[in-house]
């Protein structure tokens, strides 16, 4: 009879996979959680930027930052992503951590104290969440364009209307001339943009404003 094979030390088990180990599971989750906070933090540095930057012009005119949604709707979203982000990622990393802890009241201790805090801190979020979008949802726009390159934005607020041209790229600037007065027609976006005899115009029901004369 001949001598028993020596065990290989190396080899892959026939039935499950490395991750069915605790251990392996806790690296993974850790991964997750340090990936998903770091996505979280990166997202309230740009709520923050966004909330803190006053744009003008060159002459000291405020400025509009608009690419689909404004400075502060775009804002907004990143704040509830990365309350979303960081809320998913506090349990990939404190259960793995608190595993750890081998004197079982205290891990218990930790366990309620951290859930307490996640929860208040949760509600917090949420709160000011709604805050924001109700704040970002008095106001709409309106985008309107000739075919030609030319645009205009119609801001609707509940204390009147207000009209963006213009400046460069993403940015506007408020046109400081006539004002809006048909209202069914605006909140309806019965607008249109186009050029006319006197230049750039903007109709809107019974309304119509020169944005840009001829030739200038």
């Amino acid at each position: 009879m001949s001598a028993a094979e020596p065990e290989d030390s190396n080899a892959v088990p026939a039935e499950g996979t490395v991750l069915d180990h605790p251990a392996a599971w806790d690296r993974v989750t850790l991964a997750w959680g340090i990936a998903l906070g770091a996505a979280g933090l990166l997202l309230f540095g740009g709520h923050a930027l966004l909330k803190g930057i006053s744009l003008h012009g060159g002459s000291g005119q405020p400025l509009l930052f608009y690419l689909v949604m404004d400075e502060s709707q775009w804002s907004c979203l990143l704040y509830v992503l990365g309350g979303i982000c960081l809320a998913a990622a506090v349990p990939c990393l404190f259960p793995p951590l608190l595993r750890r802890i081998r004197l079982r009241w205290l891990r218990w201790c930790l366990k309620g104290l951290l859930a307490m805090t996640y929860l208040g801190l949760l509600g917090v979020w949420a709160l000011f969440s709604l805050f924001l979008f109700f704040i970002a949802g008095t106001w709409s726009y309106s985008s309107f364009s000739d075919g030609e390159g030319h645009r205009a934005l119609v801001r609707v607020q509940s204390y009147g209307v207000e009209i963006w041209t213009p400046y460069a790229g993403p940015l506007y600037q408020r046109f400081e001339g006539q004002v809006l007065t048909d209202m069914e027609a605006v909140t309806e976006g019965n607008c249109t943009l186009g050029s006319g005899a006197a230049g750039l115009e903007l109709t809107c029901g019974r309304d119509t404003i020169l944005l840009k004369p001829a030739g200038g």
